[in-house]
């Protein structure tokens, strides 16, 4: 092989291994959707912060951009200031699974106020929580992003109580 085949065949091969780690980064893209199912409280809540009186669960169904359709399973701490109603949640996951298998887990906190506090249960919760993107699998392995979200609990304080979260805001993967 004469020089210049040579010289233009390690320029193709160096400017593919240069152009491949710029094309793994993806965009940021908008994100968003919402899920909704039953929920359940563990009232000894192992591996939570002092003064928090539930871990937190929920495993629902519904429908996000990039992952179709899903299956959400939320877990948090939560405290409340029995005075007022109002409370607080963080120390959890919330584990998004598209019908392929992949999942994007994030990282969440919020508030929340119960109504009518004061009032024998059952009562309702509006929440807001902000969330973090801090893993993955598949085409979320290393995801990056955040955003906020918010929604809504009914029957919270009897069985059977359910929960509608919506989340927005970008990934990149």
């Amino acid at each position: 092989m004469n020089r210049k085949l040579w010289a233009i065949a390690v320029a193709a091969v160096l400017l593919f291994a240069f152009a491949a780690p710029v094309a793994a980064e993806d965009p940021s893209r908008p994100f968003g959707g919402w899920t909704s199912g039953p929920d359940t409280t563990d009232e000894n809540p192992t591996g939570c912060p002092a003064g928090s009186f539930i871990r937190y669960g929920n495993t629902g169904t519904g429908q996000f951009l990039h992952l179709g359709l899903v299956e959400a399973v939320v877990t948090h701490c939560t405290r409340l200031d029995v005075a007022t109603g109002a409370g607080w949640f963080d120390d959890g996951t919330i584990t998004i699974t598209a019908a392929n298998g992949d999942t994007l887990v994030l990282d969440h906190q919020g508030t929340f106020q119960l109504s009518p506090w004061g009032t024998p249960p059952p009562w309702t919760s509006d929440f807001v929580m902000t969330w973090d993107v801090v893993g993955g699998t598949g085409r979320f392995e290393n995801a990056t992003g955040s955003g906020i979200g918010g929604g809504f609990a009914d029957g919270v304080g009897l069985p059977g109580s359910t929960t509608t979260t919506w989340l927005s805001g970008a990934i990149a993967y």
